[in-house]
């Protein structure tokens, strides 16, 4: 009895109660993210909390028990563990990394004059991936390589750097050739006549 008593307070029953994800739901779910982003806050519950520095918006957009139920239920169970040797530190995040450059290919066509340049995204997670870089704002972080195109700024593909376990660099080559070699072959854009991102790695790392 008292299993079934546990199991109905569980968060899979409250999955359950409260009903499928909806899409509109979750763009809600990712609108609420990219605040969080914005308005930093100490814990998860300080957004939903009353007080003289509220921030109202959240509570208005989602209750915060939903919230945590999907973000509890993202965790994808089918990823490798660590001991396996098809283990994938960024498995949890790729998918939707991958939907962003998608989507970005799918969107617009740059013009000639891109870039390429390292962004550390700040974290306290323990992690394989986690780099040190002084320089940034964020010390501690999980570093992306990105191409942009320089006028406008748009991003046109990014790529986690797993660290040098997973993304080792071939012998007879530098990373920074490799990285650009990567970047335009996923989006479409290597032997296109974009000699420009080349010329300005060769000037930053040589």
């Amino acid at each position: 009895m008292q299993r079934i008593n546990r199991c109905r307070h569980s968060r899979v029953h409250q999955w359950i109660k409260t009903g499928p994800l909806t899409i509109n739901e979750f763009k809600g779910f990712l609108a609420a993210i990219y605040n969080m982003g914005l308005n930093k806050r100490p814990t998860l519950q300080c957004y939903w909390k009353k007080g003289k520095q509220e921030y109202k918006w959240f509570r208005k957009m989602f209750p915060r028990n939903r919230f945590q139920l999907i973000l509890k239920n993202l965790d994808n169970r089918k990823v490798s563990g660590r001991n396996d040797p098809t283990y994938d530190p960024s498995a949890k995040f790729k998918p939707i990394l991958d939907s962003l450059n998608m989507r970005s290919k799918y969107l617009y066509t740059p013009e000639r004059n891109l870039s390429i340049d390292e962004s550390l995204v700040g974290t306290r997670a323990r992690s394989v991936m986690t780099q040190y870089i002084p320089s940034k704002s964020h010390k501690f972080g999980i570093k992306l390589w990105m191409l942009v195109e320089s006028i406008s700024g748009y991003l046109i593909h990014s790529t986690v750097y797993r660290g040098r376990r997973f993304d080792p660099v071939p012998d007879g080559e530098l990373q920074s050739s490799m990285v650009v070699k990567s970047l335009l072959t996923a989006s479409s854009l290597l032997n296109k006549g974009y000699p420009r991102v080349l010329r300005f790695l060769f000037l930053v790392y040589h």
